[in-house]
Order: C-alpha cells, then sequence, then structure tokens
C-alpha cells in the first residue's frame, strides 16, 4: 500500500512538471518579436547609423533628386572657316579647270602655286569696283586650243559660272561646249563674250538676251541651230 502511494505521487510530480513546461513553451511560442534586437535577446535597442536604400525605376513615392549641374562651362563652338578673297576664290577656280584640261601648248604651265594669281597666263586682274579688293576682271585664251583631259571637249560650267568678277571671257578657237550659264546675268560688269570657233550646238543660247551689261558676243564657227531671237537686235552689240 505505501509503495503505490509512493509511485502516485511520483507520477502526480511527473505531470505537473510536463503540464508547466508545456504552458511555458505554448507562452514563448505565443509571444513575437517586435523588432531585431529583441529577436536577438537584447534588453535594448543598440545605437547604430542610419542606413537608407533607394531603388529607382518604381512607382509611387517621390522622384530622387536631380544630379548637380556641372560647374564647368561649355566647349567653345569651333572657329569659323577663314573667308576668302574675290581673288583666292579666283585662283582655286583657275586651278581646278587646268587640272581638267589637255593643253597642247603649254599655255597655262605658269599657273601654279609659286606665281600669283595675277600672272598667270591669260588673266587680267584688277580693282572691284567700289572697293579695295584685287579681282580676276578677264580671262584670254583665245586660240590655245584647249580641249577636256581625253581630247574631247570642255563644259564653260566649272569656269564661266564660277567667277562673278568677269569683265570679259575670250576663248576662241578651243573645244569649250554646253550651254551658256545663266550665272553670266547676275555679273554685274561682264561686257564681252567669244565663243567663236568651239563646240557649242542646239539652238542660240537666250542666256545672253537676259545679260544686261554685254555689248559684244561672237558666236561664229560653232554648231547652233535655229533662228536667232529678234530681242538680240534691240540690245546694243558691237
Amino acid at each position: 500500500m505505501r509503495k503505490t502511494k509512493s509511485l502516485s505521487f511520483s507520477f502526480l510530480a511527473i505531470t505537473c512538471f510536463f503540464l508547466l513546461h508545456s504552458q511555458s513553451i505554448i507562452q514563448a511560442l505565443e509571444h513575437i518579436a517586435t523588432s531585431e534586437y529583441e529577436a536577438l535577446g537584447l534588453a535594448t535597442e543598440p545605437e547604430r547609423e542610419t542606413l537608407e536604400i533607394i531603388i529607382g525605376g518604381g512607382g509611387g513615392g517621390s522622384a530622387p533628386a536631380p544630379s548637380p549641374e556641372s560647374s564647368c562651362p561649355p566647349p567653345p563652338p569651333p572657329p569659323c572657316p577663314p573667308t576668302l578673297s574675290r581673288l583666292d576664290r579666283a585662283r582655286r577656280v583657275l586651278l581646278k579647270f587646268k587640272s581638267n584640261i589637255y593643253d597642247p601648248t603649254g599655255y597655262t604651265s605658269n599657273w601654279n602655286e609659286n606665281t600669283d594669281t595675277c600672272n598667270f597666263h591669260g588673266i587680267l586682274c584688277g580693282i572691284f569696283p567700289n572697293t579695295n579688293d584685287r579681282a580676276v576682271a578677264g580671262l584670254d585664251f583665245n586660240q590655245k586650243k584647249f580641249q577636256g583631259k581625253n581630247c574631247d571637249t570642255i563644259p564653260l560650267k566649272g569656269i564661266l559660272d564660277q567667277i562673278e568678277e568677269l569683265t570679259f571671257f575670250h576663248v576662241n578657237s578651243n573645244s569649250f561646249y554646253g550651254s551658256i550659264p545663266k550665272e553670266i546675268t547676275n555679273y554685274k560688269y561682264f561686257y564681252e563674250l567669244d565663243l567663236s570657233n568651239n563646240k557649242l550646238v542646239g539652238e542660240f543660247p537666250k542666256e545672253v538676251l537676259d545679260s544686261k551689261q554685254l555689248v559684244f558676243l561672237d558666236l561664229m564657227f560653232n554648231q547652233l541651230t535655229g533662228s536667232v531671237p529678234s530681242q538680240l537686235f534691240k540690245k546694243i552689240l558691237t
């Protein structure tokens, strides 16, 4: 009987211990940490630096601050190309013309970088009116037998339309062909045009009718066709 009571007491004590331990586990499970320091079992929150992370590209929230403006000044614009004088512009045209022709007599042999433009054979210079600018005033290639590089014809366009200061263009007995450039109608001091004995074809060049200053015109010995416009006889030509 005594042994039975002893066993019952021991069983009761074990049961009570188990119930109390289970209650402690349940209470521990029911408590959820509310902060990192509590989860770590710390009594107070430790002091630390604030870490802020911003990830752009999402919706909502305020926009990120703009990048600071650079204090460096903008680079300067490139310098303007130098303005060529009237004489230098004509020089370029003449040297290009020389490179595109066959000159059987070597008339343009002194057309080079070592010779002043106004000393080129066949070139007449002068002071352009109302300025102090030297300019190419006239070209005289009469009877020089110029041809194209392949011994063919030479277009008028490329030389007659490129030197607006011209007062005369004398090129008889060469191999010029093509239409007379309309640019000559805007030349203020263009007085004489001699294209005789060249390779012009087609109808009479009406561009000469619009050249207000023209007083001398020679188109003989070409292959022009059709009638001569009556307006031509109203102009005072030599």
